[in-house]
């Protein structure tokens, strides 16, 4: 995942945007719906992150359990910490199949 950090405690807190990197980070599985293997995750500079397909615009589930102990008042080292966790859980979400 490459990350860029913004903000700082001069500025109210934190904010990071982090996007896939197909280099390092986990697999994602094509869509589920249309096989499309153009998927990314992306967030909006929050700690909630969701895989979508760009063929047909599908959104992936959000787990919104890392995110929710994220403010922006939280330290730097904290919010990597949290926003890391966050982008490998929506990898999961995506990821995660039922039977048919």
């Amino acid at each position: 995942m490459n990350l860029e950090i913004y903000g700082g405690p001069e500025s109210g807190g934190w904010s990071i945007h982090g996007e896939y990197d197909p280099a390092v980070d986990p697999p994602l599985l094509p869509c589920p719906f249309c096989g499309s293997t153009d998927v990314t995750v992306e967030n909006t500079h929050t700690p909630f992150y969701t895989a979508n397909c760009k063929a047909c615009d599908t959104e992936g589930p959000r787990d919104y359990r890392a995110g929710m102990k994220w403010t922006r008042r939280t330290s730097e080292a904290r919010t990597l910490t949290i926003h890391h966790q966050a982008f490998r859980d929506a990898i999961k979400a995506w990821n995660r199949r039922t039977s048919p």
